[in-house]
């Protein structure tokens, strides 16, 4: 994924278990871009959903996004 994440955030549910998603932070769109090109690939059995992040409370239900002017950020669902 070109340089690489500069930032990984895994948060929890309420009762300390994984909630099964990441908010990645890349350190250009250029890196992000490449990031969100392993969206579908397969991670030890299960399919990776990856998305432009938004500001959404992270376990709400999220739409496609469109790629926001400078945007570094992707967010990983179903880990």
């Amino acid at each position: 994924c070109g340089n690489g994440p500069t930032s990984v955030e895994l948060p929890l549910q309420n009762d300390g278990r994984s909630s099964g998603t990441a908010i990645v932070e890349f350190g250009s769109a250029d890196d992000a871009a490449k990031g969100l090109e392993l969206n579908g690939a397969d991670f030890d059995g299960r399919w990776l959903s990856i998305k432009y992040s938004t500001p959404k409370p992270i376990l709400a239900a999220r739409e496609p996004t469109r790629k926001e002017e400078g945007c570094v950020t992707v967010f990983v669902g179903n880990l």
